[in-house]
């Protein structure tokens, strides 16, 4: 008889073990899409480079609200050539867009545009963190293009 109360002590430190993970996962899920989503974005926004994968930006931010083919002319010295670029934008809710340009197999160039008053990341520009080149963060909605200029000394 000892080993059967033994037995449903264990399967209530179990059950109360599972109840505390799903409590856990919950409230997390609950963070990331509610009040933590503008610091799951910046961080995530810090992952971007230009040269990714699609795909590697859709594991950040999900599946794209617009994508569409953008008609570009060739910088390229002797060709008149035009190209297309895919340009996918994610809504960021109503704290602001990230917008992307590439080719279907690389990312060249993307944005962040803040449209909240909460939503002010500080985003680095220039060279990487790792490196001696020039670099400058900016906090975006509140650094002036002036300011930029000034701190990577152009």
């Amino acid at each position: 008889m000892n080993w059967l109360s033994t037995l449903a002590d264990i399967g209530k430190i179990m059950g109360g073990v599972v109840a505390a993970l799903t409590l856990f996962g919950t409230v997390t899920k609950w963070w990331k899409q509610g009040p933590g989503r503008r610091r799951t974005w910046t961080k995530s926004f810090r992952k971007l480079a230009p040269g990714v994968r699609p795909a590697y930006v859709e594991a950040l931010f999900g599946e794209p609200a617009f994508e569409s083919k953008v008609p570009v002319l060739s910088i390229t010295p002797g060709q008149g050539s035009r190209l297309a670029l895919t340009e996918r934008v994610w809504l960021l809710a109503a704290d602001g867009y990230l917008t992307t340009w590439g080719s279907e197999s690389d990312v060249l160039a993307y944005s962040l545009t803040t449209t909240s008053r909460r939503f002010k990341p500080k985003v680095r520009i220039g060279s990487s963190p790792y490196s001696n080149g020039a670099a400058f963060s900016v906090q975006l909605g509140r650094t002036r293009l002036a300011q930029v200029a000034a701190g990577l000394g152009v």
